[in-house]
C-alpha cells in the first residue's frame, strides 16, 4: 500500500479517536521521505507522536498503544492488518507539544484533501537528540544509540542535497556531541557454542519454563503458539496482536524504555531484554527456564 494511502487510513482512525491535526505528528524516515529528502526508510514502519491529553487510556514510557481488549485496540490491530504496516505511537504531553517550534513541522496535504503535520528535518534531529540522550543515560540500548547516530548522519547528507542549512548545522552538533558512543562499540568475536546460561535485563518479573519460538521477521508473528517463549531481536507494534500467546519474552536488544520493555509491562509477561546473543544460541523447540526475577535464561534441553 502506498505511503499516502496508509496515512489517509491512519488519519481517519485518529479522527475516530477524536484527534485532530494538532494532536499528532508524523516523525522519522517517512516524514523526511514525504518532503523529498533522500533517506532510507524502515519499510512499512511509521512513527507518530500523540497528544496524551486527548486519549482516555493511560500511557507508559515511550508508547501509547491502546489497552488490550478496548475498541481502540481492535481498531488499531485492524489498521495494521489492512495496511500491512506497524506504527509506533509515542506519547507526548500537551505542554511539550505546545513548545514545539513552527520550524519543527510542516502541514502536509494528503491526496484526499485532509491535512496532517509532518516533522521537518530539524524537528527530527531535535527528537533524535532526546533519544540519544536517553541512550547516554542507559535508558535505551547502545545498539539504539549507534543506529540513531547513523540516522543523524544520513539526515545530514540528505540535508546537504536539499541545502537545508539549519538541519546541517544541528546535525553537525549532534554528531560531535554523541560521537563517543560509536567509539565505545568494539567488535569482539566470541564462541557462543558452549553457552548454557544467558543474562540480560529483567523487565517484568516472573519465572517460567517453556519451548522457544524465534521470530526474526515481523511478518511471521502468527507463528507464535500459545505458551511458547518468544525470542526476537526486538519487538515492534506488529507483535501486539499475538503477544498474549507468549509465556515469556527474550530479546537481544533493548533498554528499560524500549518498545519491548513497554509491551512486556503492559501485558504483564515475564521478560528479559538485552540478552545480546539469544537469537544466535537458542533454537526453535529448545526448552528454557526464564528467570525474569534475576534476568537469567537457562537452557534445559
Amino acid at each position: 500500500m502506498k505511503v499516502e494511502k496508509v496515512l489517509e487510513k491512519l488519519e481517519k482512525l485518529f479522527r475516530e479517536w477524536e484527534l485532530n491535526i494538532n494532536d499528532w505528528v508524523l516523525f522519522a524516515q517517512y516524514a523526511s521521505k514525504l518532503q523529498g529528502y533522500k533517506v532510507k526508510v524502515r519499510k512499512n514502519h511509521f512513527n507518530v507522536k500523540l497528544n496524551v491529553n486527548k486519549i482516555w487510556w493511560k500511557t507508559s514510557g515511550r508508547e501509547a498503544f491502546p489497552p488490550p481488549g478496548s475498541k481502540e485496540f481492535k481498531q488499531f490491530n485492524k489498521l495494521m492488518k489492512e495496511t500491512k504496516c506497524d506504527f509506533d505511537l509515542n506519547p507526548e504531553s500537551y505542554t511539550k507539544a505546545k513548545k514545539r517550534s513552527r520550524e519543527d513541522f510542516i502541514i502536509y496535504s494528503l491526496p484526499n484533501g485532509n491535512k496532517i503535520r509532518v516533522a521537518t528535518a530539524v524537528g527530527r534531529l531535535k527528537e533524535l537528540d532526546v533519544i540519544l540522550n536517553q541512550c547516554k543515560k542507559g535508558l535505551l540500548s547502545k545498539e539504539k544509540a549507534i543506529y540513531d547516530l547513523g540516522l543523524v548522519k544520513e539526515l545530514k547528507a540528505a540535508s546537504l542535497i536539499k541545502k537545508d542549512l539549519k538541519a546541517i548545522s544541528l546535525a553537525n552538533k549532534l554528531i560531535k556531541k554523541y560521537r563517543y558512543l560509536e567509539s565505545e562499540e568494539k567488535n569482539i568475536i566470541v564462541d557462543y557454542s558452549k553457552s548454557k546460561i544467558l543474562k540480560g535485563i529483567s523487565i517484568y518479573k516472573g519465572r517460567v519454563k517453556g519451548k522457544i519460538r524465534i521470530i526474526l521477521d515481523e511478518l511471521k508473528t502468527p507463528q507464535l503458539k500459545q505458551g511458547e517463549v518468544l525470542v526476537a531481536d526486538k519487538l515492534s507494534a506488529r507483535f501486539i496482536s499475538v503477544i498474549n500467546r507468549a509465556k515469556a519474552i527474550i530479546t537481544d536488544q533493548g533498554g528499560v524504555l524500549s518498545h519491548t520493555a513497554i509491551i512486556a509491562r503492559e501485558f504483564k509477561i515475564p521478560c528479559v531484554i538485552g540478552a545480546k546473543i539469544a537469537t544466535k544460541i537458542l533454537k526453535n523447540g529448545d526448552v528454557v527456564e526464564v528467570n525474569a526475577n534475576k534476568g537469567l535464561i537457562k537452557i534445559l534441553k
